[in-house]
């Protein structure tokens, strides 16, 4: 991927433009909540319907870890803008499915957001679907539900760089398994992004909760116009979905 970056890096460079439709390519390093690897990720947000005050898009995620496991996401949402302009309110859904070790859990998720002016105020929530729960050999494995919420502050804004900081919360539900407690943790989460020449993100991020402990994350992310949609909307419309791409699991030894 480091090589795709720097052949694609000076065609970027020219066109400041916001892209209506876009693919991502990213590489998120290392451990995060409920996962031990990094993984790299190809991200379409792909806008399908747009009005005066409305758009429609689709957000097709795939995901390969660093040990080779796949995992995915199937997304649909909405956002609309207020009559007087001031606000531009989201809504999402998402399938996500994840291949693990002793079982593949899949989830459904939905997903809230608020843009107004320079903030953003996210509501995420995660519910495993199926099989959350299973045992192999002498390990235990749980599959855990997530509720998300978090606040973001655009702090610069040029035609060159962007930069962003947001701060979060969540709760990892708790769940019985073989006289065990899975989950039943809060945790807290600090996002730092920038984002240069409108196509090239550069993310930290840590998180901590009682049963991860402290998580560092870095990410690079390299945006690639699909067509040539001109913008109508405000940005807001266009930015990607922030969301959990992973299901959390836990495991215990019996």
């Amino acid at each position: 991927m480091k090589y795709l970056i720097l052949f694609l890096f000076p065609l970027l460079c020219f066109s400041h433009e916001f892209p209506t439709s876009y693919t991502k390519l990213k590489h998120r390093e290392h451990k995060g909540v409920g996962y031990d690897t990094g993984y790299t990720s190809l991200d379409v947000h792909f806008t399908f319907t747009e009005f005066p005050d409305f758009c429609l898009f689709a957000n097709p995620r795939g995901h390969v870890f660093n040990d080779g496991r796949f995992a995915f996401n199937l997304g649909l949402g909405a956002r609309y803008k207020s009559p007087n302009q001031s606000w531009v309110l989201g809504g999402n859904a998402y399938y996500d499915y994840r291949s693990e070790t002793i079982f593949s859990p899949q989830q459904l998720a939905g997903g809230l957001e608020l843009f107004y002016q320079t903030l953003a105020f996210r509501f995420n929530g995660y519910a495993p679907i199926g099989v959350v729960k299973k045992t192999k050999g002498r390990k235990a494995q749980v599959a855990l539900a997530n509720l998300q919420g978090e606040v973001e502050k655009q702090f610069v804004e040029t035609q060159n760089v962007d930069f962003f900081a947001a701060l979060g919360v969540y709760y990892l539900t708790g769940r019985s398994f073989k006289n065990k407690t899975f989950g039943k943790a809060w945790g807290s989460d600090l996002r730092l992004t920038a984002q240069l020449w409108k196509r090239i993100e550069c993310v930290f991020e840590t998180t901590y909760d009682h049963i991860y402990n402290f998580t560092f994350q870095g990410l690079l992310s390299l945006k690639i116009p699909l067509g040539e949609g001109k913008p109508t909307l405000p940005p807001p419309f266009y930015r990607s979905v922030i969301r959990s791409e992973i299901i959390p699991t836990q495991t215990i030894k019996n």
